[in-house]
């Protein structure tokens, strides 16, 4: 068993940086009242498609999607998007917002503000950038749901083009955290 000293600077206090010798691992596997905030379920679709858009009032629905079955009503889902995002660009500039909403089947839970992707060029051609959006969950079943996105341009009918034509890919990531 080692020894651990301690030069007590305080009787009130214990200061970690005034311990000395060999100091014991520490786990988390002996914490006890901890019940919640562990990772139950990992998952992660991908997808290679191109989605396009040049509705100012109607909305697609983007890639990918995923369906999801949790462990426990009690649960938490948090949700990562990691697209790409482009527009064509003509020399000058161009407004290539895009303004998304989040779906859990039918259930409409998120709507964005318009995402400005606002482009000043001096060249013509195709400019593309990630997007990531993320939503946190609570859908109190068990029993499998699908999420999903849907995009649109809100100010033009500038064409927003999510994916690259199999270039890029795109990742939905899902997290079921225990409530």
């Amino acid at each position: 068993m080692s020894l651990i000293k301690t030069n007590a600077r305080s009787a009130s206090a214990l200061d970690a940086t005034i311990l000395t010798g060999n100091l014991p691992a520490i786990s988390g596997s002996s914490l006890t009242g901890v019940s919640a905030g562990k990772v139950l379920q990992f998952v992660r679709n991908t997808s290679t498609s191109e989605i396009t858009n040049t509705s100012t009032s109607s909305t697609v629905d983007g890639v990918p999607t995923a369906n999801f079955t949790p462990t426990s009503a009690s649960s938490k889902i948090y949700l990562q998007w990691n697209i790409h995002v482009r527009t064509n660009v003509v020399q000058g500039s161009i407004d290539g917002s895009i303004q998304y909403e989040i779906f859990r089947d039918s259930t409409l839970l998120f709507t964005s503000s318009s995402v400005i992707n606002y482009i000043s060029a001096g060249f013509s051609g195709h400019t593309r950038q990630p997007f990531i959006f993320n939503y946190l969950d609570t859908p109190n079943t068990t029993s499998q749901v699908t999420y999903k996105y849907k995009f649109k341009n809100p100010h033009n009918t500038t064409t927003i083009y999510v994916g690259g034509g199999g270039s890029a890919t795109h990742t939905l990531t899902i997290w079921e955290i225990e409530g």
